[in-house]
This record gives structure tokens, sequence and C-alpha cells, in this order.
């Protein structure tokens, strides 16, 4: 049977200078290391090159390349680690509202105010197609999940657009075939045009988001339309996406609010106040991104992962790399952003580039293993104070007192699964380890969560103090 034992200890304990001095120097050892990343954050990559604002931004299946459209009539394609330009696309005579990839990167397709829809070769630049329909301006494209199929949305001829024009188009891989370019299907139904698209990811359903306020749901082999909701009372909807499991539908508007709806039912979830205009899940579906100005979110809970600050005007577009580590977006500043949101684990615990986005039960679920494997023990206290500050956002950093830190570093002669958590101003996380001690660091105070070796917890709290669990 194992046994814990927990001694409180003043910071101004007789005992406690040596180790005090070392965990001083373990603190500011970090700082130094650390302090560029976690104060100001590591600047975006930022890729200039378009004339005028930048509407839509994609990514390649594989992640190495990003696509941009803009009012500047062009669409680039950009290395998206070094931010090289690659290609400029000339063809449209107007504004290029979207651009998407196909599945397997090969092409790339555009949407323009010009009506038309282009494919291009992704690698040389070569106009392969032009689709042209009942539409007096495109403003969305998407490949199905197979690649076969091409969703266009825009509105009709009339100048403002009295209706929504919404079609389907085969486009074969093949662009001499006999059926490539071929009109599938229109719908109508919205009564003013249709702003985004976005196909669900088993390929059996649209879903479309219009000026109307709207979103409708429709079969994408028939065109039968099977679910419909008002999505705003503010202006129109700019942007639509299926969650990657195909539940949820998550919508942007011109009002500053992104919402989630179920998306066979068309219930309300989720309402998540300060983004809009552009939305965008994450490959796992955990995360959401949010345009105005960038943010992340929590899909499930609504809490606010990340407010990425840059642009100097409207974010128009997000969109998530395949791996889920970074993002880019696409502003009215004439400029396109990758940031690196990758959380990293350290000792089995999530972090990112501002502050902590991470639930307890998740940790407990997913990376118990990690703390198991990796014992998470530490004998010299600069040490352990350097490894749990790399965990610490830029606020604990800048207003916690160094008196806390060293207080929960000194006077340790081993520590095992102890870590410092932190979530924004006044978050905290639970951590789970079989070694049986967390510690959750408020703003000036330790709570010291104690597992005995019957399961129970104890928790007591303390000011400026340190434990130390032998």
């Amino acid at each position: 049977m194992r046994k814990t034992n927990t001694r409180i200890t003043r910071w101004f304990h007789s005992g406690s200078s040596v180790a005090g001095f070392s965990a001083v120097a373990g603190w500011v050892v970090a700082c130094a290391a650390l302090a560029s990343p976690l104060l100001g954050g590591e600047e975006p990559l930022t890729l200039k090159g378009h004339a005028r604002s930048v509407h839509s931004v994609a990514f390649s299946a594989d992640g190495k390349r990003l696509a941009s459209a803009s009012q500047d009539k062009t669409v680039k394609v950009w290395d998206s680690t070094s931010g090289q330009e690659l290609l400029t696309l000339k063809g449209h005579t107007l504004q290029v509202n979207s651009v998407a990839f196909s599945p397997d990167g090969k092409r790339l397709a555009s949407a323009s105010l010009d009506g038309s829809v282009k494919l291009w070769n992704a690698t040389s630049g070569q106009e392969l197609l032009t689709l042209k329909g009942r539409i007096g301006l495109v403003m969305s494209v998407a490949f199905s999940p197979d690649g076969k199929r091409l969703a266009s949305a825009g509105g009709g001829p009339s100048n403002p657009p009295t209706t929504g024009v919404f079609m389907v188009w085969d486009v074969t891989s093949e662009p001499d075939s006999l059926t490539s370019g071929q009109e599938l299907l229109s719908l109508t139904g919205h009564t003013a045009q249709v702003n985004s698209v976005a196909f669900s990811a088993d390929g059996k359903r649209l879903a479309s988001g219009s000026q109307d306020q709207t979103v409708k749901v429709w079969d994408a082999t028939t065109g039968r339309q099977t679910l419909t909701f008002k999505a705003v009372t503010l202006g129109g909807i700019k942007g639509v996406a299926f969650s990657p499991d195909g539940t949820r539908l998550a919508v942007a508007g011109q009002e500053n609010v992104v919402k989630i709806w179920d998306a066979t039912s068309g219930q309300e979830q989720l309402s998540l106040k300060g983004g809009g205009l552009c939305v965008a899940f994450s490959p796992d579906g955990q995360r959401l991104a949010s345009g105005v100005g960038v943010k992340v979110w929590d899909s499930t809970s609504g809490q606010e992962f990340l407010a990425l600050k840059g642009h100097t005007n409207l974010v128009l577009s997000v969109a998530f790399s395949p791996d889920g580590k970074r993002l880019a977006s696409a502003s009215s500043d004439q400029t396109v952003k990758v940031w690196d949101i990758a959380r990293e684990r350290i000792d089995g615990f999530e972090t990112s580039k501002k502050g902590h986005g991470h639930h307890a039960e998740d940790f407990q679920t997913q990376h118990i293993g990690a703390i198991r494997q990796r014992g998470v023990q530490a004998r010299n206290p600069s040490i352990l104070a350097a490894r749990n500050l790399a965990m610490i956002s830029p606020r604990l950093l800048l207003f916690v007192p160094m008196l806390l830190f060293s207080a929960l570093m000194a006077a340790t002669s081993e520590v095992s699964a102890c870590s410092l958590c932190c979530r924004g101003p006044l978050a905290l996380a639970e951590q789970f380890a079989e070694a049986g001690v967390t510690i959750l660091v408020r703003w000036f105070e330790t709570t010291i969560l104690e597992t005995t070796s019957g399961g129970r917890s104890t928790c007591r709290r303390s000011s400026a103090r340190s434990s130390v669990i032998n």
C-alpha cells in the first residue's frame, strides 16, 4: 500500500532558503527561454501578394499548399510552410469570392462575381474548365468528398439578386470526359442570394446559407430539401459548415454571432458571441474557428480558446489545416495569415499559444497513459519550475507573484505528477494522476488535492505555500 504524505511549508520558513534560491533560478531560466513565445506569441506566417481584400482561403488535403481568392480577380497558391507564392491564376473578370481544393489536391475550383466557376490544375495553374449556369454571381464553391461533384451557390441574374441559385455539377477528374461539367442539380428555394455551401463528410447532404437568413439542408443526390430553419435575425448568413461527423451545422452571420445547430432537427445548440462572417470546424470536430477577428472555440461547450490578433481589418475566411495544428485566415487587410495553434502535450497536458484549452475528462481518458509511462518525476526544483512554466499562459507569468511559484517549488525532494495549469484569468483544470496529487493554480491560492490509497480525496487551500509530496 502506497503512503502519501503532504507537508505545507511557508515560503519564509527558515529552512527553505536554499530550495527557494533553486526555485527562483529555475523561474528565471524558464522565463528567459520562454518569454518570447509566451509573452508575445509567435508571429503568424503572413502571406502578402494580393492587391485587394482576400475573401477565401483553403488548405490542400496534404496541408502543404494554401489557396486564396481575392477581390483583385486572382487566385493564388502558396507554400503553407514557407509562405512562398507558387501560382497566380488569372481568368476571372470580377472579384473571386471562394476557392476550394479537390480532395486529391490536383484541382482548384474558384467562384466569382462574374458568374462563373473555374477549375484549375493546382500544380501548373492551367485552366481546365469553366462552368456557367443560371447564376448572376457565384459566392461559394465546395467539392464533394469524392471529388466528383462540385456545388456552387450564388444569386440570380437580377441586381440585387431576388432568388438564390444553388447548383451541383459533374466534375470528374478527367476534364475531357463527356460528362465533366454537366449540370446535375439546380436547387431553388432561397429567396435571396446563397452565400455559402457545404457538403457533409459522407457526401450525402448539402447545406446552404442565404441572405434570406435561412439555412437549408438538401439530399445531395436527389436535390430534395430535408430541413429549413431561420438561423439569424439580422443581416444574412455568410458561412455554413458541417461538423466532421455530420451531426451539427455551424452558421456564421453578419450579427457577430456564430451558432451551432443540430443538423437533423434544426434545433439550436450553442450561440457564440464575438464571431461571424465565416466559420470552420477543426478536423476532429472539437474546435470551431470564426471570423471578424480570428477566434477559436470549444465546439461543445462554447468556451473561447483563442483570440488571435494580427489582422488590421475584417477576417472573411478561416480554414484549419488537415492535421488541425494550423489555422489560415483571410482578411480585408489584403493578407492571409497562418497561425500555429498546435497544442503541445507536455507530461500529458495540453497547451496552446495563448493559455490552456483543456478538459479534465479528456485528460482522464486520453492522457493518463502518458502519466503512467513517463512517471512525471523531477528531483531538482529548478527543472520542475522550468518544465511547469512551459505550460503556463502569459497572463499567469505576468500576474501570479513569483512568491507562489517559488513556494510551490521550494523544499521538494521528489514530485510525482505535479503540474501547474491555468486556463485564462481565473481558469482551472482538474488533472488526474495515479501518483495521487494534483495541484490547481488559481490567481493567488493553491488547491491541493491529495488522493489516499483508498481512493478518497481531501482538499485544502493555502496561500503562497509549497506542498511537499514524498
